[in-house]
């Protein structure tokens, strides 16, 4: 191995390390979803909140308004960019939810990128579902691959207490680029179906995740509409 490569894989790890270490600190926006007593819970676009800690120093989100005056998270990242994490605490009201839905789209995907290798691990819209309990932390991340089928599994063990499932939810290989792509989720089931476990501990926290640096790739991304429901 050379030294450069050995450098490479080292970043890759650091990387991969600072963002494992975001999803289980939790150290998300103080402000919360205001908690709600009906069927569903939306999370508006202005609830996302940079997380300061685990970010770079500038911010390549915005919210964007359509013809129609709906709103949705608009991402731009540029290389070479520190990537940037969006964040929202989910009320303890809504501990029994069971199920997620939101609308995403992917107009310019990383070059290159793969979910499965650590030096490429860049995807063009994710989203992370954050559970807490005790001192363990686990979470699903699904994203919108460039280069994975849909359904694809990667298991990441980063440290210990730490545990995350990635799913190919969207690919880009099966669906048009620029195209709205509707994502609905009973993540319950996903749980206890991919950590092989009886119980769900409730969901924490919502995150997004857009980003282009592994890859040295601009990136350009939106979501909109997250919907939590029991």
């Amino acid at each position: 191995m050379t030294a450069l490569t050995g450098k490479k894989n080292r970043s890759a790890t650091a990387t991969y390390a600072l963002l494992v270490i975001f999803t289980a600190s939790l150290l998300l926006p103080s402000e919360s979803i205001p908690a709600d007593t009906n069927a569903a819970i939306v999370l508006q676009p202005e609830q996302f909140r940079k997380v300061d800690r685990f970010s770079g120093k500038g911010n390549y989100y915005g919210i964007v308004v359509d013809g129609t005056g709906n709103r949705y998270i608009r991402a731009r990242y540029r290389p070479p960019e520190k990537p940037v994490r969006l964040g929202c605490k989910v009320p303890d009201s809504c501990g029994n939810c069971t199920s997620i839905a939101w609308d995403w789209r992917v107009e310019t995907p990383p070059s290159g990128s793969s979910e499965k290798d650590p030096r490429r691990n860049d995807s063009g819209a994710g989203v992370y579902l954050i559970f807490k309990e005790a001192l363990r932390t686990t979470v699903l991340k699904y994203v919108y691959s460039d280069s994975l089928p849909a359904g694809t599994v990667v298991r990441h063990d980063g440290i210990p207490l730490q545990r995350m499932m990635l799913v190919v939810k969207s690919s880009l290989a099966s669906s048009p680029r620029g195209s709205w792509q509707h994502v609905d989720i009973n993540f319950r089931n996903d749980y206890l179906r991919l950590y092989k476990t009886e119980t769900c501990p409730h969901l924490s926290a919502v995150a997004i995740l857009t980003d282009g640096d592994q890859t040295a790739s601009p990136v350009d991304a939106e979501y909109r509409d997250f919907i939590l429901r029991r």
